[in-house]
């Protein structure tokens, strides 16, 4: 008998699926907790329209919604004490990691990798970072721990895709590891693209193992989020800076497309 609002569930099961999750039955406050909000304007006065980021099962008491919010999940039903069983319906296995695969990346780089591997449950995830930080080393460090794979690095402009070639090239002694340019990965080898965000294209997108955002929180517009959401088949992980108000309103859509925010370079230990 499907729960009711004034008999919340016993027991709920969470599905993880490959880019999705299923919550069953789904509890009371879930479904606002996983909506956020749109802004529009009329008539020169600003509002906000509410945006679901989940979906009914059809002839179900669930809802499905991106595997990215695993965590949110899962704390909202420990805060409310409600007792809950996880399935792997496809599971992602981490690769090990090592100061000897990652021996050119910083101490802080190093500790937010693997942050991000902690936390592949949910599918990828977000490192934020100072304004103007050099994230080469991430990109660097995903690359050496993804060996084999194919891996497309989308940069929000032309210049910062010059730089990143640049840094993360010089430091890659094997080929497959070099950036180069997304047509040449529709070959049947592994290795690594770059793109710049206009650029955002799709041969297959099966054919990508592995989705790196440089500066995520500008990927706002309905296009571009789209896009992105074609690499459901991919680990996406992304890299961002940005404050106050402006990175917390995007950081609903931030995290549907990429995972949680598992670790924060902005702040430094005391």
């Amino acid at each position: 008998m499907p729960a009711t609002n004034s008999e919340p569930p016993s027991h709920v099961a969470i599905t993880l699926h490959r880019s999705c999750l299923v919550v069953r039955p789904c509890p009371d406050g879930l479904k606002a907790l996983l909506t956020t909000s749109k802004p529009f304007k009329s008539r020169g006065k600003l509002y906000r329209k509410p945006l679901p980021q989940w979906g009914e099962l059809k002839n179900d008491d669930g809802i499905v919604c991106s595997r990215g919010f695993f965590q949110k999940v899962r704390q909202f039903l420990e805060k409310t004490g409600t007792e809950f069983s996880v399935e792997e319906a496809y599971r992602i296995e981490p690769p090990p990691i090592s100061r000897r695969v990652l021996r050119t990346v910083s101490d802080a780089h190093f500790w937010a990798l693997a942050a991000l591997l902690e936390n592949l449950d949910c599918g990828g995830g977000i490192v934020l970072h100072p304004e103007g930080e050099d994230v080469s080393g991430l990109v660097r460090g995903l690359i050496r721990l993804f060996p084999g794979k194919r891996i497309v690095v989308c940069t929000p402009d032309r210049k910062k895709k010059e730089e990143l070639i640049g840094e993360v090239n010089r430091y890659m002694k094997k080929p497959e590891q070099k950036m180069r340019p997304l047509d040449l990965l529709r070959a049947e080898v592994p290795g690594v693209a770059i793109i710049h965000e206009a650029e955002i294209r799709f041969p297959e997108p099966e054919e990508v193992d592995i989705f790196i955002m440089v500066d995520v929180y500008r990927v706002s517009g309905i296009k571009a989020q789209e896009k992105v959401m074609r690499y459901s088949r991919s680990l996406k992980f992304g890299f961002s800076s940005g404050t106050g108000n402006d990175l917390e309103n995007k950081l609903p859509i931030m995290e549907e497309l990429f995972g949680p925010v598992v670790c924060d370079l902005r702040t430094t230990p005391e």
